[in-house]
């Protein structure tokens, strides 16, 4: 029983780690592992399934309000502008 909790306590996530791989999990590659490790806290925490649908909506929000065409274009900004300011926002989200 010992060594079982044990082999779980290595396997599960809490809360918090879940919801960090859920929120970086668009801007970052995962490791297979880390991978397995949150749709096993995902099947097990309805709580964290809410945040990641949450998360994702949010998410989708954002880069349709921000990369929208038509809004960038109201800005008048030229397309080199633009391009700049993607770019830039991409990178800092990689990091």
């Amino acid at each position: 029983m010992r060594m079982f909790n044990k082999l779980m306590s290595k396997l599960m996530l809490d809360c918090k780690q879940a919801t960090y791989l859920v929120s970086i999990n668009n801007f970052k590659k995962m490791s297979f592992s880390k991978k397995i490790q949150l749709k096993m806290h995902l099947w097990a925490c309805s709580y964290c399934r809410n945040f990641k649908i949450h998360s994702h909506q949010i998410d989708i929000s954002l880069h349709n309000q921000l990369f929208n065409p038509s809004i960038l274009a109201e800005e008048n900004l030229s397309e080199a502008k633009k391009t700049e300011i993607e770019t830039t926002v991409n990178q800092e989200l990689v990091k």
